[in-house]
């Protein structure tokens, strides 16, 4: 089974998946700084 990556770029937004919805929500809160070193 895959797992869903946390974050994911698309049209230059991110979008961070949400568990409780089952599917990725716009993320705004972030920092990219923070996505990237997520992403490593």
């Amino acid at each position: 089974m895959k797992r869903e990556p946390y974050f994911k770029k698309v049209d230059g937004k991110w979008y961070v998946w949400d568990s409780e919805l089952q599917e990725y929500v716009e993320d705004t809160e972030s920092k990219d700084d923070q996505r990237q070193q997520a992403a490593q």
